[in-house]
């Protein structure tokens, strides 16, 4: 592994911040959605929807890397983007939020 130091730490801030704006877009995506139902002109509807594809090619790019066999990446892209919803409206629901 004879890699430069640089590109070692660019890769792994590009996959961070992919995996944060991925999981971010599971909770905000379907939220800016549902709260911006009915006006097809505002501004929110757009941005959940493309929070959502976003976090639907996350899913997928997981899905791939489990074929791989890299388990990490398919936990980071696709089980955390799966879960964290459920996680939040059981969390909600169980704080009678």
């Amino acid at each position: 592994m004879n890699q430069d130091p640089y590109v070692v730490f660019s890769n792994a801030k590009g996959n961070a911040i992919s995996a944060v704006i991925a999981w971010l877009g599971s909770v905000l995506g379907p939220a800016f959605i549902v709260g911006a139902w009915g006006d097809y002109d505002d501004w929110p509807q757009f941005v959940g929807l493309g929070l959502a594809l976003y976090t639907l090619f996350s899913i997928k790019k997981g899905f791939g890397e489990l074929r791989k066999g890299i388990y990490s990446d398919f936990v980071v892209y696709s089980l955390v983007p799966l879960l964290l919803p459920v996680a939040i409206l059981v969390w909600l629901w169980v704080s009678g939020g």
